[in-house]
């Protein structure tokens, strides 16, 4: 029974030191790769947007066409600086590049009054996995849950339907998950 005990403690003192260097390690010696992912994130994310104002406003121009500009420039700006301080400030560019992001969402969220919006919050962790690693997706879920459990405290912001937070919360945990899991 002592080897036993033995062998599970040192089990989990290996678990316990995984998890404190995963989670509180120093960060990845090879920021040229994270910096090269960040970009293509950054880029590919812009374009992406791009496309969709780009065919929202041609056919829809009555739904899309002043409104959607303001989360244009949001976007825009977004993708500039954070693209110029990806190579000087590898953390400030990420910071600057979801807080962008969650502005747009927030914007067009609130302009257009369609909670379905909100689902972005989804992509959050998982752009975050992708980027940073397990320390970034933690900081970016845990910033992401205060923000929408949060999000009726902002004047500016419509409030969300009953339990929808609930429904963003859960699905960003999910998100984060799926990301781990890659």
């Amino acid at each position: 029974m002592s080897k036993r005990l033995a062998s599970l403690r040192d089990t989990a003192k290996q678990a316990g030191a995984w998890m404190r260097s995963t989670l509180f390690g120093s960060p990845p010696d090879d920021f040229e790769l994270l910096q090269s992912t960040s970009r293509t994130a950054i880029l590919t994310t812009g374009a992406i947007y791009l496309i969709f104002h780009l065919i929202a406003t041609l056919f829809w121009p009555e739904i899309f066409s002043p409104s959607l500009w303001a989360a244009s420039l949001i976007m825009a700006a977004a993708v500039i600086i954070s693209l110029s301080l990806l190579e000087k400030t590898f953390f400030l560019s990420q910071a600057v590049w979801f807080i962008g992001l969650a502005s747009a969402t927030l914007y067009t969220y609130t302009i257009y009054d369609r909670p379905e919006i909100a689902l972005l919050f989804w992509l959050f962790p998982l752009m975050a996995e992708m980027m940073y690693g397990l320390r970034g997706a933690i900081v970016v879920e845990s910033l992401t849950i205060v923000l929408i459990t949060n999000m009726w405290r902002i004047p500016w912001v419509a409030p969300l339907p009953p339990d929808y937070d609930l429904i963003l919360v859960m699905g960003s945990l999910a998100m984060t998950g799926l990301g781990w899991g890659m």
